[in-house]
């Protein structure tokens, strides 16, 4: 029985979510529910970077789009939930390679 795309597609985002906030639970201690939303997103490219560029791409520019993806997209959620629901999860300043105090690596 095949899966439906909806089907395929929740079960990328879910294995995402929980892998991430689980592994970050047992190196930090804690995690926060928007990380589980973001890596849930991060899949899902992930696998439509996979999808639309096998062929077309090598290997490491696959996994170099892929890593400005998830940069990005973790950049501009810690604008979200830091800056403007004032949530104060993530502060990366006094490290390096920061913008904004958003970690960047």
């Amino acid at each position: 029985m095949a899966l439906t795309p909806i089907q395929a597609y929740s079960i990328i985002f879910f294995t995402g979510g929980f892998l991430y906030c689980g592994i970050e639970i047992l190196y930090r201690g804690y995690t926060h529910i928007s990380m589980f939303f973001t890596a849930g997103i991060c899949f899902l490219l992930i696998g439509a970077v996979e999808a639309l560029f096998h062929a077309r791409f090598s290997l490491l520019l696959q996994m170099l789009l892929c890593g400005l993806m998830i940069t990005t997209i973790e950049y501009l959620v810690g604008l979200l939930v830091n800056h403007q629901l004032h949530l104060n999860v993530w502060d990366y300043t006094g490290r390096p390679y920061n913008i904004q105090g958003r970690s960047v690596c």
